[in-house]
């Protein structure tokens, strides 16, 4: 991420995620995969959803962007996926739903 680590702001957002993704198909993501991590890691710096990503992404990047986005950058080139925290997904017990167990 040199062109935002190194504060300049008026580079766009998208241009930010389109250097990422090219750096995550180098690196074996999937090329279905890599512009979807691109844009949600960015999504995820930001705290937009994607509304607001797509009416935005044209924005400069913010300060702070690139600290928040060249970790999770990283992360993702290494091969790590994106994970939820354990037990997400499922409680491991009895659930209940409207007062009535599962």
């Amino acid at each position: 991420m040199t062109s935002v680590a190194a504060g300049s702001a008026a580079v766009p957002l998208v241009d930010v995620v389109a250097q990422a993704q090219e750096r995550f198909a180098r690196a074996g993501v999937a090329a279905n995969e890599a512009l979807a991590d691109a844009e949600v890691l960015a999504r995820h710096a930001l705290g937009w959803d994607r509304a607001t990503w797509i009416a935005r992404r044209r924005d400069p990047a913010p300060p702070g962007f690139a600290a928040r986005y060249a970790p999770l950058a990283a992360r993702r080139r290494s091969g790590s996926r994106f994970r939820s925290s354990p037990g997400a997904a499922s409680s491991g017990g009895s659930r209940s739903r409207w007062g009535r167990r599962c």
